[in-house]
Formats: structure tokens, sequence, C-alpha cells
């Protein structure tokens, strides 16, 4: 994760650089997976937010860490009639444990 050379206005003029805490707490994430969930692939929000995805058939996750111990999910899946959101949520992040409930959607 080559996020840390990042600049304010990396996105354009009002995006956030990430935060070492932001990256920290990524990076720690990735130790508490469950055994074959790997991410798709690695984000950035232009708040600075840093993150991971899953992308599959039927079904997208992506979780991102603010570094003020918050994680961001949400789980959504895809079908013929749109998209449903399945789980959704903002929660307490340690760096020491995953929500019950994100890692039922990491899992699922």
């Amino acid at each position: 994760m080559a996020y840390n050379g990042l600049h304010p206005g990396w996105d354009g003029d009002d995006a956030s650089a990430p935060t070492a805490a932001a990256i920290e707490a990524a990076l720690a994430f990735i130790d508490l997976l469950p055994l074959g969930s790997d991410p798709t692939g690695t984000m950035i929000e232009p708040s600075g937010e840093v993150g991971f995805y899953w992308k599959d058939k039927g079904r997208y996750i992506d979780i991102t860490f603010d570094g003020n111990d918050i994680i961001y999910y949400a789980k959504v899946a895809s079908h013929d009639r749109g998209n449903t959101i399945i789980a959704m949520g903002r929660k307490p992040y340690n760096g020491r444990y995953l929500p019950d409930d994100l890692v039922s959607a990491l899992t699922a």
C-alpha cells in the first residue's frame, strides 16, 4: 500500500492525504482477515480513508479506515434488478479484532 507519499490535493483540490494512522490501521487489518478472504485490491478515498475491496460475481465489499479508530464497511449484492445493500456499518476498530457482522459479510 503505497499511499504514504500522497499529499493534500492528490485527487483534486479537496482531496485529503491519508494519515499514517489510517495506513497503519489498514495494514493491521490484513492480519485479522479470515483465511481465504484476501481482498481483490486496495483503495483510497478523496477523504483520505484507505482500505480494501472485494469484487466477484454478484458481490462487492469495501472496508475503509480513517485513522481515528473507526472502520467503515459495506457489502452490496448485484442481481438482475440492480443492487441490494446486504450490510453497512461504522464500528469502533482497535486493530485487535473484527466486528462479528463484518466477519460474516466477508465469509458469506
